[in-house]
């Protein structure tokens, strides 16, 4: 991940996720924190507010220890859980700072072999069969969530190039 993301961008040692957020001050509220935290200051380091399935994984910081995006797994399986990186990460991992939201929703889908994703307010979402779901907000945040642990529940003859295998 690091040679991935350059000289600009901090990457953690992989851990738990509670002593890898232990010093987070600020960071993307996409990822970070949930909608209750966001309305109360007093919450805003409260770990309970940190949505990483697995409990372990890594961050991503940028300029002035900014927590850009995370990383999280299932320790036991060793399983990826969820990828969530903010509209800069986006930018610098796919290439596409140059390429407007909406070019690059559809690029990602057609790259991925995925069909068509489902409108939401501030962006797009995909459920997949693979046992994933697939967000883009209009910033290029993105977030991929784990919906199962379990392969045996995989829906055969899927054609999503995105797996989590």
């Amino acid at each position: 991940m690091v040679n991935l993301l350059g000289k600009d961008w901090k990457v953690s040692p992989v851990g738990k996720t509670e002593d890898i957020l232990a010093d987070y001050r600020s960071g993307d509220t996409n990822i970070f924190l949930d909608n209750f935290a966001q309305r109360d200051p007093k919450r805003r380091t409260d770990i309970s507010d940190f949505k990483f399935p697995g409990g372990w994984g890594f961050a991503i910081q940028g300029k002035n220890n900014y927590y850009s995006g995370y990383i999280s797994a299932d320790k036991s399986s060793n399983k990826v859980t969820r990828i969530s990186f903010n509209g800069k990460i986006t930018d610098h991992i796919f290439s596409a700072s140059n390429t407007e939201v909406h070019d690059f929703v559809e690029q990602f889908r057609t790259y991925y072999n995925l069909p068509d994703f489902n409108w939401i307010v501030g962006g797009w979402t995909y459920a997949s069969p693979n046992g994933y779901t697939l967000t883009i907000r209009k910033d290029k945040f993105l977030d991929i969530v784990l919906t199962k642990l379990d392969k045996k529940d995989e829906i055969k003859g899927s054609d999503d190039k995105l797996k989590f295998n």
